[in-house]
């Protein structure tokens, strides 16, 4: 299993909690693990001690690392002409890491982390899983991945219907749905009979 993650560091958080718990309960006789970050971090070199878990430091380019907010979409199209060869440079090189690590599943833990593998998933026809998690926001790259991604998990029902209903009707054979722990819809249901 490949796990990539180009949020994983020291400052933890929701993303590193969920990797380290992935890593701490899947079945090692039957998964091996291999993590791609994009720097050195101690959780990593306390990952390598363990000695059951291949982690790679595969930087993805400077410009496509800790940018937020569609920053890339706003400058222009000489930007995203640019963005869009670095994103497909890092793909090529994680192709030849899928393969030289007989990766047979990919995991991505947010939409950034599918546009950084999703083309090296299909060129190397791995399946990929995606984990959403919060708001979709962007029209283009959302309905990208969902459609890319092999099966889809929606952390609770409100993430899944918010938005895109005709394209979740059509994929939702691939979705499945995580519970949150609060269900804000029968809350609100409650509300409503009282």
């Amino acid at each position: 299993m490949l796990i990539v993650d180009p949020y994983f560091d020291d400052r933890g958080g929701g993303n590193v909690t969920t990797q380290l718990t992935i890593m701490r309960l899947i079945d090692r006789s039957r998964f091996r693990i291999t993590i791609v970050v994009h720097c050195e971090s101690e959780v990593l070199s306390a990952l390598r001690e363990k000695g059951d878990i291949t982690c790679i430091v595969a930087s993805p380019p400077k410009r496509l690392q800790r940018r937020y907010g569609g920053h890339a979409i706003l400058e222009g199209l000489l930007g995203r002409v640019i963005t869009t060869v670095s994103l497909l440079r890092y793909n090529f090189q994680l192709a030849q890491i899928i393969r030289q690590q007989k990766v047979d599943l990919i995991y991505c833990n947010s939409l950034r982390a599918y546009l950084l593998v999703g083309l090296a998933a299909k060129l190397t026809r791995r399946p990929v899983h995606l984990f959403i998690k919060g708001e979709l926001g962007n029209p283009f790259l959302d309905r990208l991945a969902l459609r890319g991604a092999t099966r889809i998990a929606f952390k609770g029902s409100e993430n899944k219907t918010e938005k895109y209903p005709r394209l979740i009707r059509s994929i939702d054979e691939k979705i499945n749905i995580v519970p949150s722990g609060v269900e804000l819809a029968l809350i609100d249901a409650a509300k409503s009979k009282d």
